[in-house]
C-alpha cells in the first residue's frame, strides 16, 4: 500500500510536469458540483489473535463489497490546471468469518463492519481537452465495529463469553484514516459531469483486550485481537455542476 501512494504520486508528477503546456478545453471547471456517488471494491480487515491463546490464526476477512452514497466538491480553474476540495459520504461493508480451535467444538466468530465511511480530500488536476484528469489525498472518516466472540458446543466451558451474548473483545468507534484516489471526470451534459476514479482507504490498528471469565473482568488475560482495515475501491459518480 505505502509504495502505490509513492508511486501513484510519482506518475502523477511526471505526467502533469510533461503536458503542463496542453491547452485546456472548453470545459469550465470551476464552481461548485453535487450529486451520487456508487462504489464496488475489496473490503479487507486484518486480524491478530496476540498470544494464540484464545484463539489461533484470527483469519483475515476479505470480501468484494458495494456501497452508494453521495459527493459533493468546489473546485476553481486557472488555464488548464484545476484544484479543489471534494467530499463525501456512503454507505459501509461488513465481512463475517470463523476459526475453530480446540478439538473443533468451539470456535470464535470474527465481524469487522464499517457502518459508514466519507472522505474530505485536497484534489488537483489537469484540464485536457473537455476531459479532467485528477488526484486527491485527505481524510477518511470511518465509524467501525469490530468483534471477536468465542462459541462452546457445551453449556458450561467456564468462559462468559461464549455461553453468552458477550464479545470477547470489540472496538466501535468513529476513526480518522488516509483517503488518495486517483481519476478521470467528462462532461455528459452541459451541466452534467461522470466522474470513474480508484479510491484507496486505509485506517490505523485498533486492539481490545480478550474479556473470558465469568465475572467479566477484562484483568484475567493479557491476549488481545488486533483489527486492520482497508478498502480498495472503484468509483463512478454523477454530479451536476452549478457555474
Amino acid at each position: 500500500m505505502r509504495l502505490w501512494k509513492v508511486l501513484s504520486a510519482a506518475v502523477f508528477a511526471v505526467f502533469a510536469l510533461s503536458v503542463a503546456s496542453a491547452s485546456a478545453g472548453d470545459r469550465n471547471w470551476s464552481g461548485f458540483s453535487a450529486g451520487v456517488v456508487g462504489s464496488g471494491g475489496l473490503f479487507k480487515v486484518e486480524q491478530e489473535d496476540y498470544w494464540c491463546w484464545w484463539a489461533c490464526n484470527a483469519p483475515t476477512l476479505e470480501e468484494w463489497h458495494a456501497s452508494i452514497g453521495g459527493q459533493a466538491a468546489y473546485t476553481m480553474q486557472r488555464g488548464n490546471f484545476v484544484f479543489g476540495l471534494v467530499g463525501d459520504i456512503s454507505t459501509g461493508f461488513e465481512n463475517e468469518t470463523s476459526a475453530h480451535w480446540s478439538s473443533g467444538n468451539s470456535r470464535a466468530l470474527y465481524s469487522g463492519e464499517w457502518n459508514y465511511y466519507a472522505t474530505i480530500r485536497a484534489r488537483g488536476g489537469l484540464a485536457l481537452g473537455d476531459a479532467l484528469l485528477f488526484g486527491s489525498a485527505g481524510i477518511a472518516i470511518v465509524n467501525v465495529d469490530y468483534k471477536a466472540k468465542g462459541v462452546s458446543d457445551f453449556a458450561n466451558d467456564g468462559f462468559a463469553c461464549s455461553s453468552t451474548d458477550v464479545d470477547c473483545a470489540s472496538y466501535n468507534d468513529t476513526n480518522i484514516g488516509f483517503a488518495a484516489g486517483v481519476g478521470l471526470a467528462y462532461p455528459v451534459g452541459d451541466n452534467l459531469n461522470l466522474t470513474f476514479e480508484y479510491l484507496l482507504i486505509e485506517l490505523p490498528s485498533y486492539k481490545d483486550r480478550y474479556d473470558t471469565d465469568e465475572e467479566n473482568d477484562p484483568d484475567d488475560t493479557d491476549d488481545y485481537v488486533n483489527w486492520t482495515s482497508s478498502a480498495q475501491l472503484a468509483r463512478v459518480a454523477l454530479t451536476w455542476q452549478f457555474h
